[in-house]
């Protein structure tokens, strides 16, 4: 299966964020043309995957950055580390680790921070 038709990191898998039945159903969905922007389907992947999380171990918040920092699309991937900043999950030091990275990506995401902190 390609992987690459969906522009995913190979690290989605190593970091378990994403199986091989998700990725072949986004692949099927992808095929019919109806989206075919691959960064809407991360997206929703990482959506999912904080979705899916009753609660988080400092490596998930390691390993969501490391994804978002790997990915093409930047602002996509930006706004997925926002919606992790958001949840409630967090611990209080998963929040400042988030808060680092998530400062870097200007002042929409500044504001972000200044809000929760």
């Amino acid at each position: 299966m390609n992987k690459n038709k969906l522009k995913y990191h190979k690290k989605w898998f190593e970091y378990n964020f994403i199986n091989e039945e998700i990725l072949a159903n986004q692949i099927i969905e992808f095929n019919k043309g109806e989206d075919i922007h691959s960064e809407h389907y991360r997206y929703r992947s990482f959506l999912n995957y904080i979705e899916e999380q009753e609660k988080f171990e400092d490596k998930d918040i390691i390993n969501f950055i490391s994804l978002v920092e790997l990915d093409d699309d930047q602002m996509m991937s930006s706004d997925a580390l926002a919606k992790l900043f958001g949840s409630e999950k967090l611990t209080s030091s998963q929040i400042i680790i988030i808060s680092e990275k998530l400062i870097t990506y200007g002042n929409w995401a500044k504001k972000i921070v200044e809000r929760r902190i």
